[in-house]
């Protein structure tokens, strides 16, 4: 189990929607992405233990990863 995280057609709305959701994340959960472009307009640090799990998602900007994370497509 995890959290989805939705995309829309706004891909600054879904940056925003990402970043929300590593924030409210507890260490350890999957994070699964829907399809859809996640644009960040500030770099996104990510510090606890994350999966995140994306089926024709792309994210663009930086991101800071400071611990064990797992990026998978």
């Amino acid at each position: 189990t995890g959290t989805y995280v939705p995309a829309t057609d706004d891909a600054v709305a879904n940056g925003t929607a990402l970043v929300n959701a590593v924030n409210a994340a507890d260490a350890n959960t999957t994070l699964m992405l829907g399809a859809g472009t996640y644009e960040l307009s500030q770099t996104l640090t990510i510090t606890k233990n994350l999966t995140i799990l994306g089926n024709g998602s792309v994210v663009t900007g930086d991101v800071n990863f400071l611990s064990s994370i797992r990026a998978l497509r």
